[in-house]
């Protein structure tokens, strides 16, 4: 009798709510003690920062939620506590996760495909992303080839090529927003910077890469590399 309740205490123990739950970014961000203490609770179930990221927590942390407009439409909502408070719960955990505003940055990015809440927008500090001097960024080639050109700038990995050359990828950019009718299909930085990592690493000349491989980036048009 004795021996069946201790076997039924530790399958209790085994499937406690406790070890089901693994700690995400904003818990690391904002707790690292308890969000490692959860880790071990978890039987390492998740993943954690590596070792060294969490020796320089102290120093700081930057968490990042990426188009959180691409997200559940309630978790904007589910956010204004963290947000409000740097602090929030979790079930079936003791104590509550908070955070130091001191030291945690949260950034937060969208591309406006959906409206955001505006209880939600009222606890960020808002930065709209456009490129200097161009109002209309549609027409404005000069705009767009300087703005990407820096984006390369900032790319080691596109150190070898030359600044002309950048331009000339950047006027192609360019031409193929102009042209394309449907707005989610328009090239974008992302693009710009996916045709540049293909150009680099192709054994082909920068400029004949250019011509072979940009209908492929930018229109996922594979026609012409495919043999009839």
């Amino acid at each position: 009798m004795l021996s069946s309740l201790k076997s039924r205490k530790r399958a209790n123990d085994r499937l406690a709510p406790n070890n089901f739950i693994t700690p995400g970014v904003l818990w690391w961000a904002f707790d690292k003690e308890s969000a490692l203490e959860q880790y071990e609770k978890s039987n390492k179930s998740c993943r954690k920062p590596l070792d060294y990221e969490l020796s320089k927590f102290n120093n700081g942390v930057v968490a990042l939620i990426d188009e959180i407009d691409k997200a559940d439409s309630d978790l904007p909502n589910g956010l204004l506590e963290t947000l409000g408070n740097y602090s929030f719960t979790v079930p079936y955990v003791a104590k509550a996760i908070n955070g130091n505003k001191d030291n945690t940055l949260v950034i937060i990015t969208t591309n406006n495909e959906r409206a955001l809440p505006q209880a939600f927008i009222r606890r960020c500090i808002v930065l709209n992303m456009f490129i200097e001097g161009s109002k209309d960024l549609k027409n404005n080639e000069e705009a767009l080839v300087s703005r990407l050109s820096g984006v390369a700038e900032a790319h080691a990995t596109f150190k070898d090529l030359k600044p002309a050359f950048i331009k000339e990828v950047a006027k192609v950019i360019h031409k193929e927003r102009m042209e394309q009718s449907n707005q989610n299909l328009k090239p974008s930085i992302a693009s710009f910077v996916d045709l540049l990592n293909v150009i680099t690493s192709v054994s082909e000349s920068p400029e004949n890469a250019l011509k072979k491989y940009n209908s492929l980036v930018l229109k996922k048009d594979i026609n012409e590399y495919v043999d009839e």
